[in-house]
């Protein structure tokens, strides 16, 4: 990737790796955060800090979002945002956020000239800075092939999925269902097992062993094994959110998602019980509590 200036908004957990892996690589990076104080702490030879995301765009070029819900996209997508990137510019968004949001912003994107791009990623914090991260594209072709060489730089792979921007998105809520289901399960099928007198270590061996033998059940696997989830790599809170996104989704697109509704109200009452800042793999404490009130 050629070094550039780039915007990057919102320097969270996985913003803030990515921001960082950008400057290494020579490329101007322009932070802005809600919080000015993270952007702050970034500046050094390759960053520098912004205001508001306006002031962080240069008139035609590329902007970056990864922020924590359709709310925050948004808002960070005003007029003067849009007005300052103007024509010929792109904004990758990086978020999880329903494709019906995503299809108004890549509409009033494109009434100033800019394209929408979207690219959730695939992967956690650690991947993240390890730039073993993938990442899903969808969105009008210039937009998407300005992106591509960024994408291919900051991760592993990019998954490349039409020119309509719903699609990567759509396809990050299918994803982060899958993953949610999984941990839903495993929690389950654990605590099964203990109350039938086998050690929970032992049906987590055998499961990655025989028909699991993958990295979502060894690692997800190993955290609710070792309920290593006080400082989550990914908040329950925002595993709850793309729940809700799924099960909105799922009501618009007449996709009938019975396991969907279970995994959606495991999280909800795990919200409910005030669990919101774990790992989302502490939905493992609702189902073992819930286990022992049977009791």
């Amino acid at each position: 990737m050629n070094p550039q200036q780039i915007a990057y908004l919102g320097l969270g957990m996985m913003g803030r790796e990515m921001a960082l892996n950008l400057a290494e690589d020579g490329s101007q990076v322009v932070a802005w955060n809600r919080t000015p104080a993270k952007a702050e702490a970034l500046v050094c030879k390759n960053i520098r800090a912004a205001a508001s995301p306006q002031e962080a765009v240069t008139p035609g070029g590329i902007a970056i979002s990864c922020l924590a819900n359709d709310e925050a996209v948004e808002a960070v997508c005003s007029d003067d945002f849009l007005q300052a990137l103007g024509a010929g510019g792109v904004h990758i968004s990086m978020s999880t956020i329903s494709p019906t949001t995503a299809e108004k912003l890549s509409a009033r994107h494109a009434a100033y000239g800019v394209d929408y791009v979207a690219a959730p990623v695939l992967g956690r914090p650690d991947f993240v800075k390890a730039r073993m991260q993938r990442f899903l594209l969808s969105g009008p072709s210039v937009g998407c092939e300005r992106a591509q060489p960024i994408l291919e730089s900051l991760g592993s792979q990019v998954f490349c999925l039409g020119e309509e921007p719903r699609a990567a998105h759509a396809a990050k809520l299918a994803f982060n269902y899958t993953i949610a289901a999984s941990i839903t399960l495993m929690s389950e099928a654990f605590t099964l097992a203990e109350k039938s007198g086998v050690d929970r270590q032992v049906m987590h061996n055998l499961m990655v062993k025989t028909v699991y033998d993958c990295p979502l059940f060894q690692g997800y696997g190993k955290q609710i094994i070792d309920d290593n989830v006080d400082e989550p790599l990914f908040q329950l809170s925002l595993g709850y959110k793309d729940m809700s996104l799924v099960a909105d989704l799922a009501r618009e697109s007449l996709v009938p998602m019975p396991v969907g509704l279970a995994v959606y109200e495991t999280y909800q009452r795990a919200m409910a019980a005030g669990m919101q800042n774990l790992d989302w793999c502490g939905v493992s404490r609702i189902v073992r509590q819930s286990a022992q009130e049977k009791e």
